[in-house]
């Protein structure tokens, strides 16, 4: 396990949306004081309970990329990929308990 540092900014937070953007570095591992992680999560409100999640991720390089960067750049992608696949599945348990709850005092 490595430390990892992240910094989080809410870009934009409106009635319909937020954007949450996302900077890690990871100083511990290989390269890795040449290389930050930027992460964009957007949360759109489509009306009636619905809403949308879009993510991005980019890889930033500090100075000259070494010649591993690709495979710094498929390590990033295929990490956050599965993180938001976890973040999209809680927030769907989450949504569908706290819709049984709601149905529930109804009674």
């Amino acid at each position: 396990a490595n430390m990892a540092y992240e910094t989080q900014t809410i870009e934009e937070y409106n009635e319909y949306a937020f954007v949450i953007k996302k900077v890690t570095v990871n100083p511990d591992v290989p390269f890795g004081n040449t290389f930050e992680c930027h992460v964009q999560t957007i949360f759109h409100d489509m009306g009636y309970n619905q809403c949308k999640m879009i993510a991005s991720v980019e890889a930033n390089f500090i100075g000259r990329q070494p010649l591993v960067a690709w495979k710094i750049k498929n390590a990033m992608y295929d990490g956050v990929t599965d993180f938001f696949v976890a973040k999209g599945e809680v927030i769907c348990e989450h949504a569908l308990w706290e819709k049984a709850e709601a149905e529930e005092s109804l009674l």
